[in-house]
């Protein structure tokens, strides 16, 4: 074959191929898929379940709330005389709970866990005491021993409610 001749066969073998054809535009880049901010889901779950637990025990104390009405120091323990006013008007079988206890600082000294195992009539006041250990090398123990009942803060964390109708009432 001659050289003239090779030249046009190699020129209509590229032009077949496209090599003089414009490229193809590229496909435009798919979308970016949104961004989720776990973090940010694990928190608003976090208040969504703490908004429910409080709302439970707001429903709790308006049925009823313990509280600390005396302490006394005697000897190496503290006295102390617990109070729960049953605000139904139902018989309360038994209320379970926990009383945190905070200096005028408002500082946590003391996580009392609370049964009231006594009946307690509707619209009545259910009252038990106790005698409790103090232990000097606990500073808890004593900032609590010390403190005077009047400059306390103390808030009832209710539990579990049960009434003699076979009722009962849950905050968790």
């Amino acid at each position: 074959m001659s050289l003239p001749r090779l030249m046009i066969v190699l020129s209509v073998a590229v032009s077949a191929c496209g090599a003089e054809q414009a490229a193809e535009p590229a496909a435009p880049p798919a979308p970016a898929a949104p961004k989720v901010d776990i973090e940010a889901m694990r928190l608003k779950a976090a208040q969504e379940i703490a908004a429910e637990k409080a709302k439970k025990r707001d429903e709790l104390r308006a049925a009823g709330t313990g509280t600390l009405t005396k302490k006394k120091k005697v000897g190496d323990k503290l006295e102390l005389e617990f109070a729960f006013d049953n605000k139904t008007d139902k018989v309360l079988m038994r209320a379970e709970g926990t009383l945190e206890i905070k200096d005028e600082a408002g500082t946590m000294i003391k996580n009392l866990k609370m049964t009231f195992g006594q009946e307690i009539k509707g619209g009545k006041t259910g009252k038990k005491k106790g005698r409790f250990p103090i232990k000097p090398e606990d500073t808890d123990d004593a900032a609590f021993a010390k403190a005077k009942l009047a400059k306390l803060q103390i808030e009832w964390m209710p539990r579990h409610y049960r009434y003699k109708d076979g009722t009962t009432m849950m905050a968790d």
